[in-house]
């Protein structure tokens, strides 16, 4: 059965995870004498794989997975940091080739006892865009928290705030304390909108109060609410203080892009900003949909002047 909240040893740095404070769950995990490694070696190997996964550094990701002597959730996790570096390199067949490598995994039956290994599994068929897919394994983990994120992660993404909603509702009683739950209730509150983007904001805004200064990813979900109530001049201060913290960060970027078009900037700001993103982020999906449509209007407009 999944760890409760109240009992698990590493809910803390799971927090950390989950709100952006990946130097955080380095730091705590590679310490000399850290007290996780005594409790859960293969867990910390793990989560410090998804810290310097999320920091887009992949070859210290898979540094921590080397020695994985087989265990399932570990080797998972190998293919999980593979599958983004062939994401990264817009390899679709690669893609394709490692997920259904991380799928041969659940012919151990026994594999998906582990709620981590359902975690890893989850995030790479949602990349995959396999939602029923994802849905079917977390399922499995109704009493974990990390579970019910994914999935009510997985619900945004097909549109039902319907059913984030009653499931949130469902794990409320027991959960409600839980960092991370609260995270999710923050992102099902920006999909319905309204009054509830104030509410998402000032989520937001205590959960960064968790940690030593907020994460450049608490930070973006702050903009976000601030875009989402009209509140343009708030999200773009919020955004370059973010910039302060890590100026190459894709998210923003992106939302600083959004932002500017919203505040109707002058084309010379608007061409730095998608400039700059551009170069550092070539390959991003936003980058990728900007071009897709600047090309079909650009048909479009030479079709219908000849």
């Amino acid at each position: 059965m999944a760890n409760q909240i109240q009992t698990d040893d590493f809910a803390e740095i799971r927090t950390q995870l989950y709100i952006g404070a990946y130097q955080a769950v380095i730091n705590n995990l590679s310490s000399t004498n850290n007290q996780y490694k005594r409790i859960n070696q293969d867990e910390t190997k793990l989560l410090l794989s998804r810290a310097y996964l999320a920091l887009g550094r992949y070859n210290l990701a898979l540094s921590e997975l080397d020695n994985s002597g087989g265990k399932a959730t570990l080797e998972a996790a190998k293919i999980f940091v593979k599958y983004h570096q062939a994401k990264a390199a817009k390899n679709n067949a690669e893609m394709d080739k490692l997920a259904d490598e991380a799928s041969a995994l659940l012919e151990t039956e026994s594999n998906i006892t582990d709620p981590s290994f359902v975690v890893i599994l989850s995030l790479i068929y949602l990349n995959q865009e396999r939602y029923e897919d994802s849905m079917k394994l977390l399922a499995l983990h109704p009493q974990n928290i990390e579970c019910i994120a994914i999935m009510t992660q997985a619900y945004l993404m097909i549109n039902r705030v319907d059913m984030a909603e009653q499931l949130l509702a469902r794990s409320k009683k027991q959960f409600e304390e839980s960092p991370i739950y609260q995270l999710a209730e923050a992102w099902v509150c920006l999909f319905v909108g309204g009054k509830k983007n104030d509410r998402a904001f000032y989520t937001f805004d205590e959960l960064g109060q968790l940690i030593s200064s907020p994460s450049v990813k608490l930070m973006n979900c702050q903009a976000i609410s601030k875009l989402h109530l009209n509140q343009y001049p708030e999200a773009e201060g919020i955004l370059l203080e973010a910039m302060d913290k890590e100026s190459s960060n894709a998210d923003t970027l992106v939302n600083m892009n959004i932002c500017s078009i919203l505040m109707e900037k002058d084309a010379e700001t608007l061409n730095r900003l998608k400039s700059q993103l551009e170069d550092q982020h070539p390959n991003i999906a936003f980058v990728a949909d900007i071009n897709k449509k600047a090309a079909l209007f650009d048909e479009l407009a030479n079709k219908f002047a000849a």
